[in-house]
């Protein structure tokens, strides 16, 4: 019978001696990357003197002389500006809910790819909903091209609460922009 006590202790014995050996190493080769960096002690520098910085202090100083006039009315005097544009604009923009059919197994979601999804395979109805917002009194709206997409139903909301069915006339895929 053979005894397999030396071949049992030899392959981890080895392990742990390139283990130590690769400790070893590292630590001498730190202590000589350390070794190599310039001092920085203060008794190997010379102390040269650092001319002072005088800087002219202003007698006074000064306010603006005139508000800064901004382009939604007033001279400045309104300080929340955010609100002012949005009572400019805000009649402008519009909601938009944008509806199309999908057919049968043309779902790209990711429940579907990884067959999660119980519907896979039905078809159905795919919605979105964006923002635009009217450039004329004719009822042109400018959107986003991904909001309306392939749309079979547009439906336009105003901010009063109108809604009224839309129609796509024309859109850029590179650009992001529909009417």
């Amino acid at each position: 019978m053979k005894s397999t006590t030396g071949k049992f202790w030899k392959q981890p014995a080895i392990y742990v001696l390139l283990l130590v050996m690769g400790a070893g190493a590292a630590m001498l080769g730190d202590r000589l990357m350390v070794s190599q960096l310039p001092s920085n002690s203060s008794e190997s520098k010379e102390k040269t003197p650092q001319p002072k910085l005088q800087l002219p202090v202003p007698a006074k100083p000064q306010a603006a002389k005139a508000p800064l006039p901004n382009s939604f009315g007033g001279g400045g005097g309104n300080v929340n500006f955010i609100v002012a544009a949005v009572e400019k604009v805000g009649p402008a923009v519009v909601r938009i809910d944008s509806s199309r059919r999908v057919k049968p197994g043309n779902s790209a979601s990711p429940r579907d790819f990884f067959g999660l999804d119980p519907n896979s395979g039905r078809g159905g109805l795919e919605r979105g909903t964006g923002s635009g917002f009217a450039i004329g009194s004719d009822g042109l709206i400018l959107t986003n091209a991904h909001v309306v997409d392939g749309a079979d139903t547009v439906n336009v909301t105003l901010r009063d609460g109108r809604s009224f069915q839309g129609r796509v006339l024309g859109e850029d895929g590179v650009t992001d922009v529909a009417v």
